[in-house]
């Protein structure tokens, strides 16, 4: 049991991820799916792809001011949708396994037409863009992934589902102003997946060895 209670402690304690610093100009991607909502959606005689889409982003309370602009767009970039533009964090509470308290929530919405949706979900996968247009901003949400910190819904005629994510990423402009450099979020599960697997592999031999010298 003790093996065990310390796994969860690893993994627990990789869950968490350093907070992120969005300079003026950067920009967070978050791929999402509407396979979700399209299996539902198609089963009630719904819209096959959503014409709703609402997101809410939620860090830890942030002081100063806050200015963002929110984009859906194709994964090719060819069709891009504003849901907000000079947005800001307004204050609010989080409730998690991890963390319960207050928080700054940031959020947009919109409704689209089903072809343009259509469009935009081509593959079934979108890409939800935050941009900072404001100061530079750090944020962050103790124990919990940048994919995690976002909530989005997609709604259609009587149904609303919430969006599979698939990820993050960081677009930063750098120092020099020239072409942005993506900077994918570290896949700090994978690595601690990986850890807790040695840590369970190296208990197994420990514990084979005991037995012998028991014997």
């Amino acid at each position: 049991m003790n093996q065990w209670r310390a796994i969860a402690v690893l993994l627990l304690a990789c869950s968490a991820h350093a907070a992120t610093i969005l300079q003026t100009g950067d920009s967070l991607a978050f791929p999402i799916s509407d396979r979700g909502f399209v299996f539902n959606s198609l089963r009630t005689g719904g819209p096959a792809a959503p014409t709703g889409v609402s997101f809410v982003f939620t860090t830890e309370p942030l002081t100063g001011s806050t200015l963002f602009d929110a984009t859906l767009e194709s994964r090719d970039g060819s069709v891009s949708v504003s849901l907000g533009a000079g947005l800001s964090f307004q204050p609010g509470s989080f409730q998690g396994t991890y963390y319960s308290g207050p928080a700054s929530v940031l959020f947009g919405r919109i409704t689209l037409p089903e072809t343009v949706s259509s469009q935009l979900f081509a593959g079934n996968q979108a890409v939800l863009v935050l941009q900072n247009i404001g100061p530079a901003i750090t944020l962050g949400l103790s124990s919990y992934t940048l994919a995690q910190e976002l909530d989005v819904s997609l709604s259609g005629t009587n149904l609303s589902v919430g969006a599979l994510g698939m990820g993050a990423a960081l677009t930063s402009y750098g120092s020099n102003g020239n072409l942005p450099e993506p900077a994918p979020e570290p896949p700090s599960g994978l690595i601690c997946a990986v850890v807790g697997g040695l840590f369970i592999a190296a208990g197994r031999v420990l514990k084979h060895f005991s037995r012998r010298r028991i014997k």
